[in-house]
């Protein structure tokens, strides 16, 4: 599915937002409502999304929520990594290739030692002493 789509960003909103009705997505997305449904119902239809109806109070036909499902939900990325990536783009874009170089080193040589020091702590704690 294209990531730029209106599918896309149906999928993004709700996972912004938890669940949503149609209504609520067509003014978010300033498109006809019959347009909106059929992106809606291709997404169901995928199994993208699903309906929870929820009687209004009242008389009246009954409420439709949309929301993720859990196939929905594994199409984005985990949060830190987005995040990471994000961060890492940035780098990438703001320093040359050497400055790049030596902060990776850098931070390699920060998380390896966190890393030993972490080891060792746990050998500590069961009785281990350090070689070093």
């Amino acid at each position: 599915m294209e990531e730029q789509g209106t599918k896309w960003r149906i999928l993004r909103y709700l996972r912004a937002c938890g669940e949503a009705t149609a209504e609520e997505m067509q003014k978010e997305f300033d498109l006809g409502l019959t347009t909106l449904r059929e992106h809606v119902y291709d997404l169901l239809e995928r199994e993208l999304i699903k309906l929870r109806k929820e009687q209004r109070e009242g008389r009246g036909r009954r409420a439709h929520y949309y929301r993720l499902t859990e196939k929905a939900e594994a199409t984005f990325p985990d949060a830190e990594d987005s995040l990471g990536t994000m961060f890492f783009r940035l780098l990438r874009r703001s320093l040359d290739d050497e400055k790049l170089d030596q902060l990776l080193q850098e931070v390699m040589i920060e998380y390896l030692q966190e890393t030993n020091r972490q080891i060792e702590s746990l050998l500590s704690e069961h009785g281990y002493q350090s070689g070093g």
